[in-house]
């Protein structure tokens, strides 16, 4: 159901993965999908799940193709010439007289072929969304956001419920949910359940409609690329428009650039991860033969892993970002072993927590010891005891300086496990806790300590993540470590000081082995990362700093 018009300006999708082992890995299972999914589309009409499909397919392909389609006791009727594009568009242009082209080709039995050019050329969106499958209020949705608003990236409307736009209409951030059928994040790169635009991101007929689509691919044989396309959209992934252009990051995975509507402010839509279950709502709706048959391939076709992929041993913790090469153990920003474990905010007994001399190689060590034992080690420390001397300073000049702020944000660049964040929430009121963390194993255990706020932890290095700027323009404060800094070097530290020099209330700490020599204090080991301290004790171990643009180049001792 895309417009056929001349785009306004060029459309284009940017990639940039985030490690070289998520390209090697994705790639392949990215093109699998598309091959698999091109099948699907053909097959789901020749099985009577929709009536119609519509595709694209190149002149010189068109016999063969058509000669395939006819096996499937289908017929391949082209209706209307359009420019060529590479990968995913919005609008398909008008072609210039003498210009190459693509055939856009209605695939169906030959009557519903002709009640859908027909519904085509009238511009009849609910006819056609009927013949093509789509839940009506998805067709509606279309109506208000494409064909009446002019908006061609639907996004930020799907994230509200389909409203209809407005020049006006509301900026800002939202966060979403819902299923994986439902989850279109994934458009860009082909990688989505279902072939329209969802009027939300938890619309009942939409999961009803994919778990449908599904079953047919499983049937047809392409198991692992259904799996495949669970696990990719089961990430949680941030979309961020402003000005013409849109980012979306997938995990720790990718980032894409993509055009978009122009709006003249920031929206964010925060996918937390497509759940790969059918709605509740959905399964009381009249679709039996469909509900049944999905819950048969979630118990049964993924093995002993309930509605998991067999890939999902575990189901993790949303985290976010673009893995390179920062840290080291002992940062003390809390940097620890994820997993599900059970500790929650203070929910460790005090007696545990002083408990530390036990030998919890024996099985007689209480879980509760073990689970607190995990988040000091990890951290570096050898005991809970010293990790809160040396989070104690740090807590106490954050609750401090945000005092009277309500609900502040809270940026740990090297948050590591969330413990020190733990630590001044408990001191801030109703705080929104934002991290950044190379290790994964760390981060994950984030999402055990602050399970609220997992969704807002990055993993990745802090010197290259834009991620948590897409969240959250200006932090209430920002924490860090100037070593980091120092052991990067100016040139590797130049953007990320341009980012801070915007930052109102920079916090840097230090203990351990940073304050001893070549640097000896917080004081003189800030301005060797090129930021200016804004305190003059040198024996503090924690304290306010800036990091102004004519500081930020290959200031000190690099």
């Amino acid at each position: 159901m895309k417009r056929s018009q001349k785009p306004a300006r060029k459309e284009f999708t940017r990639e940039n993965w985030l490690s070289e082992s998520a390209r090697r890995d994705w790639q392949p299972r990215i093109q699998a999908i598309r091959t698999a999914y091109e099948q699907l589309e053909r097959l789901s009409v020749a099985e009577g799940v929709r009536r119609a499909n519509l595709t694209m397919v190149q002149p010189t392909a068109l016999p063969d193709f058509a000669r395939r389609v006819q096996k499937l006791g289908l017929e391949a009727l082209p209706y209307e010439n359009v420019a060529p594009t590479k990968g995913y568009s919005n609008v398909a242009g008008a072609v210039g007289e003498g210009e190459p082209f693509t055939l856009r080709v209605v695939v169906a039995r030959a009557a519903d072929g002709v009640a859908l050019v027909d519904a085509w050329r009238a511009g009849d969106q609910i006819a056609i969304g009927e013949l093509l499958g789509f839940p009506a209020c998805c067709s509606r949705a279309f109506q208000r956001v494409w064909v009446e608003g002019g908006r061609t990236d639907s996004t930020w409307w799907m994230a509200n419920e389909g409203a209809c736009p407005r020049e006006d209409a509301s900026y800002g951030s939202t966060t979403v949910g819902g299923s994986t059928y439902s989850n279109i994040l994934g458009r860009w790169l082909s990688l989505r359940f279902v072939p329209h635009l969802p009027c939300s991101f938890d619309c009942d007929g939409t999961a009803v409609f994919g778990a449908s689509l599904e079953e047919v691919a499983r049937r047809a044989g392409f198991e692992r690329e259904m799996d495949r396309l669970h696990e990719f959209l089961s990430l949680p992934a941030i979309w961020c428009a402003e000005g013409s252009t849109a980012q979306i990051v997938y995990g720790d995975l990718l980032a894409l650039e993509v055009s978009s509507d122009t709006t003249p402010a920031r929206r964010i839509v925060e996918h937390v991860g497509g759940e790969r279950v059918l709605p509740y709502r959905a399964a009381q709706r009249p679709h039996d033969a469909v509900v049944q048959t999905m819950a048969a391939a979630t118990v049964n076709g993924v093995g002993s892993h309930g509605t998991r992929a067999p890939h999902d041993t575990v189901r993790q913790p949303p985290t976010r970002g673009y893995p390179t090469a920062y840290g080291a153990s002992g940062n003390g920003a809390g940097n620890g072993v994820l997993g599900r474990g059970p500790v929650r905010g203070g929910a460790v007994p005090r007696a545990a927590v002083r408990d530390t001399s036990i030998d919890l190689a024996s099985s007689h060590a209480s879980p509760a010891i073990q689970a607190e034992h995990d988040l000091y080690t990890a951290n570096g420390f050898d005991s809970a005891a010293s990790m809160q001397a040396c989070h104690g300073p740090i807590v106490e000049h954050v609750a401090t300086l945000l005092r009277g702020v309500e609900s502040p944000s809270i940026l740990d660049l090297g948050c590591g496990n969330g413990v020190l964040l733990r630590s001044i929430a408990e001191r801030c009121d109703r705080a929104r806790l934002f991290g950044v963390e190379l290790e994964r194993a760390r981060l994950e255990q984030f999402g055990s300590v602050l399970p609220e706020h997992a969704h807002r932890a990055f993993l990745g290095n802090l010197l290259e993540l834009p991620s948590p700027w897409l969240l959250e323009e200006d932090f209430d404060a920002v924490l860090l470590m100037p070593g980091r800094l120092v052991e990067a070097g100016p040139d590797r530290s130049q953007a990320l000081l341009e980012r801070l020099s915007a930052t109102r209330n920079l916090v840097v700490y230090a203990y351990g082995y940073w304050l001893d020599e070549p640097y000896g204090d917080l004081r003189t080991l800030t301005e060797s990362a090129g930021l200016e301290p804004q305190f003059t004790d040198l024996k503090a171990r924690v304290g306010p700093a800036r990091a102004s643009l004519q500081s930020a180049p290959g200031r000190g001792a690099y």
